[in-house]
């Protein structure tokens, strides 16, 4: 629960948004949103002055930190010269946009970009483009990985209690991919790997792979597990699509635009999806943009095949000109190169924290992204809800609010605590939220058995 609210402007703001507004992903009665009263940089305040340290990045989505003022101008600069032109129309920002995502940012692979609102429309737009080119109707999607709460991106999910409205649609297949921490059987990442790379040929074939359109996954398991797999999963992902026909889809709606440390995980695994869906870091949640970036096969047949989807707002002038702007920042600020450098510091504190707490079965991070799976045995590593449950327990709750107290924000799903801070965040800055992470995983150490 949140700290009561002293000042009575605040409380009017929690209040009237309790009674007036939906919040997603809960029960009404249990919301007690934060009143926010401003951001600035790595933080937000609330209305009693309280500061706090975004750890998360929001939805891990606000990567060049909040208010940035080239950014912010850049909205402003285009509201006053066009706020909203139609889909069908051409405008300076959108072509400039285009230009930089294909000649200078995406895979050498990828010809066109077809723009959304949001990554779960991003899903659904390379779901569509799938079927559409390959002619086939089959979908295969992995066991952890997320993909939105829209009906045709809710059935790609693989969370065990997935977000589905029902009845679910056929044609969606789930497989399991290698997770290190639950794989100790295996000697081997590698290992596992191949493995996981046989049963996924086997289910290919079991299903026929003839009337499989696409896999499609998060080249990284971003808020269900921080899940890194080896390199030569994702390689060989590739080796099966292209024996059978398959496209292969990057969802790197969390990953694209710097969190790796790179443009995209693609090229941190050094791996060419046929399709990459895009949001979040793109705009750092300014204002709403998405994507589908295609290859040039998929470009080519969108020559002369009808493409069957659209949205009002696909290529909104704010969201182009917020994004150029964006982007200009991360290369300007050397924010890729500076994120690969925190990685180093991120990934040795983290172990440290590994080594200092029975209640800390596993760490793992890739650029600025890691997560902290917390466990109720140190011998058995038991976990402390059963895996597969996304609802934090009441020791990941207890963590999180320990570290809320003292000025840090974060989230946890299940018994996963994600750290993932805003891009720019310095080295001091980075120890110094960790230190607090520290201290309030005493409060699960003490829910051990």
């Amino acid at each position: 629960m949140e700290t009561p609210l002293k000042n009575s402007e605040g409380q009017k703001i929690q209040e009237l948004c309790r009674k007036y507004s939906i919040y997603t992903w809960s029960i009404q009665q249990d919301v007690d949103p934060l009143a926010v009263a401003k951001t600035e940089g790595l933080y937000y305040w609330d209305y009693d002055g309280r500061r706090y340290l975004d750890f998360t990045s929001q939805l891990v989505n606000v990567n060049i930190g909040f208010n940035h003022p080239k950014v912010v101008e850049a909205m402003v600069e285009q509201a006053r010269k066009m706020p909203f032109i139609a889909p069908k129309y051409a405008f300076d920002k959108r072509a400039e946009l285009s230009r930089l995502l294909i000649e200078e940012i995406a895979p050498k692979n990828m010809a066109k970009v077809l723009f959304s609102l949001a990554g779960a429309d991003a899903n659904e737009f390379a779901l569509r483009i799938a079927k559409a080119y390959t002619g086939r109707e089959k979908i295969f999607t992995k066991y952890w990985d997320y993909h939105g709460s829209t009906y045709g991106a809710a059935m790609m999910n693989g969370e065990a209690i997935k977000p589905s409205p029902l009845p679910e649609i056929g044609g969606f297949i789930k497989f399991f991919g290698p997770f290190p921490f639950h794989d100790r059987s295996f000697a081997s990442a590698e290992e596992a790997s191949a493995f996981y790379l046989r049963d996924l040929r086997n289910r290919l074939i079991f299903e026929g792979a003839d009337k499989v359109a696409a896999i499609i996954i998060e080249p990284v398991t971003g808020s269900n597990g921080v899940i890194i797999p080896p390199k030569s999963f994702l390689h060989g992902l590739r080796s099966l699509c292209d024996e059978f026909g398959i496209l292969l889809v990057f969802d790197e709606v969390m990953m694209g635009f710097g969190r790796t440390g790179r443009w995209f995980a693609a090229e941190y695994f050094d791996v060419q999806p046929d399709i990459i869906t895009f949001a979040k870091g793109i705009t750092c949640g300014y204002v709403p943009l998405g994507g589908v970036l295609i290859s040039r096969k998929i470009a080519d047949y969108l020559e002369t095949n009808r493409i069957s989807c659209g949205l009002t707002y696909n290529a909104h002038p704010m969201g182009c000109a917020a994004a150029i702007a964006t982007i200009n920042v991360y290369k300007e600020e050397k924010i890729l190169e500076h994120t690969r450098e925190m990685a180093v510091v991120l990934e040795a504190e983290l172990q440290k924290i590994k080594v200092k707490h029975p209640s800390v079965g596993d760490v793992r991070s890739i650029g600025l992204m890691g997560g902290i799976e917390i466990v109720k045995n140190a011998k058995t590593l038991e976990p402390f809800v059963p895996y597969g449950i996304t609802n934090p327990g009441e020791a990941m709750n207890a963590f999180v609010n320990a570290a809320k107290l003292k000025g840090v924000s974060m989230f946890g799903r299940g018994n996963i605590a994600v750290v993932a801070p805003p891009l720019i965040i310095k080295e001091d800055e980075l120890k110094e939220a960790l230190a607090v992470v520290d201290d309030a995983l005493g409060e699960v150490d003490a829910r051990m058995e």
